[in-house]
Formats: C-alpha cells, structure tokens, sequence
C-alpha cells in the first residue's frame, strides 16, 4: 500500500482497469489521463477526495465524489483526471497526492484527510513510444524499387 493512513485504512492509484501503478509513473504530456484509486478497509464508508498538485505543470482534477465503498478492496474507478503541461521536457517529474477523506470537506473545512496517496508523474514527448524499423524493413523495400528501375531502363535502352 502507497499510501499513509490512520487506523488500517489504505489506497494504491490505479489505471483505469484497476492495475496497480508504480510510484512513478510515465505519461504523455498534454494528453489527460484518469486514473483509479484503490481503497482498503473503507467498507461501508462514503469518501470524498481532494487532489494536491505540488508542482507548476501538474493539473489534477477530482471527476467524482461521495462514493459509497461497498467491498474491501474497492476500485474506484477513473477518480481523478492528470494532465502534464504540454511544454514539459522528456523525462521531468512532477509531483502530487490524492487526499481521502470520509466527510466532504467542501461542507466541512475542518475534515481531516484519513489517507494521503502520494505519486509521481514523469512527463514523456508524444514520440516517447515511437517505434524505429529494424534495417531490413527499411531497406528491402527500397532495393526492390531500384532493381525494378533498373530493370526497366535497361529495357527501355534495348
């Protein structure tokens, strides 16, 4: 469990299928991704949550609140939307949690998160996957299309 709790309370983030992530993860900059939050021992309990981005570049938004937990262990799914800045170089890190509480503390200023759930994001260029072809994939092709040429201009002289 990632996160810090009072009594035996737990949360993990999440991807949207409710996998697990590790404590850093990649992202693609300027593309918004939801993530989950995976909660322990909180059967039975209404939680709301509030998210902390301690770093320029990091947009977090809650999409949900006041979800009734009815199972231990308990996904909530696609919780909170993040967005790193599109500027954002190959590999910078950018840092933020999630706070869960189990009254709205909207309603209530003086609730108390139960659990912090700390993470963070590494930010990745919109090529960061991009696959380079092996040489044959390149070059095979472009053999054929000069033998061809010289197939049919040597033809051509005939």
């Amino acid at each position: 469990m990632m996160g810090t709790a009072s009594a035996s309370y737990g949360a993990d983030l999440a991807d949207s299928d409710g996998v697990i992530l590790p404590v850093t993860v990649t992202q693609m900059v300027g593309t918004p991704v939801d993530y989950s939050i995976i909660l322990e021992d909180f059967t039975g309990e209404t939680v709301y949550y509030v998210a902390v981005p301690f770093d320029a570049g990091l947009e977090m938004e809650i999409l949900k609140q006041g979800t009734v937990v009815n199972s231990n262990s308990f996904v909530d799914y696609d919780m909170v939307r993040v967005t790193i800045e599109a500027g954002a170089e190959q590999g910078q890190t950018f840092s933020g949690r999630v706070d869960v509480y189990k009254e709205d503390p909207t309603q209530n200023p003086e609730a108390v998160a139960v659990l912090q759930v700390p993470f963070v994001w590494a930010s990745a260029s919109q090529n960061f996957n991009a696959q380079i072809p092996e040489f044959p994939t390149v070059a095979l092709p472009i053999a054929a299309i000069l033998g061809l040429a010289f197939i049919f201009q040597r033809r051509k002289e005939e």
